[in-house]
């Protein structure tokens, strides 16, 4: 009797179904939390700086200051500003330059202070603008007296 049901269709088919729910369960994607977005404009200056790069340092009251050096085409009329979203423990912050008039002064560097992080271990993703798509990445611990300089890539 044991062995007739082993070798019917409604035990493969119960088979089936548990597999199938065992491999949902495994495959779920995690919980990442809210997501928060954030609209920063960052201060302009010219510091000769051409190497696009970007300056992570994390402050004694735990606000982090990202400097992005290596602008070009931007003047002090310009912008940059960033879009920065948080998801969980993942970061991605898009770059967005307005370049100005181009007889002002040439301005290389941007700088802008994020106080809104935790102090925990972020995974980092910089999407710049500047001359084609330039991207970085890093993890980031907010913790005082971290300091991270990332080189911008194609």
């Amino acid at each position: 009797m044991i062995l007739t049901f082993l070798h019917s269709v409604e035990f493969h088919v119960i088979c089936i179904v548990v597999a199938a729910a065992i491999i949902s369960l495994f495959v779920r994607p995690a919980k990442h939390g809210e997501v928060v977005q954030h609209l920063l404009a960052m201060h302009l200056s010219a510091d000769g700086n051409d190497t696009p790069s970007i300056e992570l340092t994390v402050n004694e009251d735990l606000t982090v200051t990202l400097v992005r050096h290596g602008l070009t085409g931007v003047c002090s009329d310009g912008a940059v500003s960033l879009v920065v979203t948080v998801v969980g423990t993942d970061i991605t912050i898009e770059e967005r330059i307005t370049a100005g008039h181009y007889q002002l002064e040439p301005m290389q560097s941007a700088t802008v202070s994020l106080g809104f992080l935790r102090p925990k271990l972020y995974h980092l993703r910089y999407n710049g603008e500047n001359g084609g798509t330039l991207f970085a990445a890093t993890p980031l611990r907010i913790r005082p007296g971290i300091h991270i300089v990332r080189p911008l890539t194609f």
